[in-house]
């Protein structure tokens, strides 16, 4: 099974700075063979699909929801390490707050690494579900991203299967996110992720991400 070994958070700065890019720093302890992951938001409030990219050499994006009920948009990428890589631009097609995390893995399979996505785009109440997914093997790394259009200083996982490991600290970005891991043994469906925003009910959207091991 991956192992989720070291992530760094990325805002953009100046807060409320809308911007049409954000650089996200590189986590610490890249080698070659890692797997390499950015989740990514931005608080756009639109139906633009394919609203976060990257023109990042190597960069493949996993897929990504978002539309203009949840007021937010997420998205995911990967790369297999060649070591010493920097840091990684993502771009927005519009204008906008950005924030996310640069993760690095160990353990996962370098030549077909994502074993499957679902997002979730909803207008919702503080508490709901990150709509799971189905495994094609045993031993999936499940990651779990969400954002919501507001700024909780915090968010509560509440499945039991499921170990937090950060949230945005920074209230002052009127928007949030948070992630969360799952270690998923036996292939087959990873079951929905309920999670409780420190908010009143807004916008969020959010995803599964299964990664496959090596």
């Amino acid at each position: 099974m991956a192992v989720l070994e070291s992530f760094q958070y990325s805002r953009n700065n100046p807060e409320n700075t809308l911007v049409n890019s954000l650089d996200y720093a590189a986590p610490s302890g890249i080698v070659a063979g890692d797997l390499l992951v950015i989740i990514a938001a931005n608080d756009y409030a639109a139906a633009e699909v394919a609203e976060l990219t990257t023109a990042e050499t190597g960069w493949t994006r996993a897929g990504g929801g978002g539309n203009g009920t949840s007021d937010i948009h997420v998205a995911a990428f990967w790369k297999i390490a060649e070591g010493g890589e920097d840091n990684i631009t993502i771009d927005s097609v519009h204008t906008q707050r950005h924030q996310g995390w640069f993760l690095r893995l160990s353990g996962a399979n370098n030549s077909d690494p994502i074993d499957g996505m679902a997002s979730t785009s909803i207008r919702t109440t503080a508490t709901y579900d990150i709509t799971g997914l189905t495994t094609s093997q045993n031993k999936c790394l499940i990651i779990g991203f969400t954002a919501f259009d507001a700024d909780p200083t915090s968010f509560t996982w509440n499945t039991v299967e499921w170990t937090k490991q950060a949230d945005d600290t920074n209230p002052t970005t009127q928007f949030a996110a948070g992630f969360a891991t799952k270690e998923q043994e036996t292939a087959g469906a990873t079951g929905n992720s309920n999670v409780t925003a420190a908010h009143a009910a807004n916008g969020s959207a959010s995803f599964q991400l299964a990664i496959a091991p090596g």
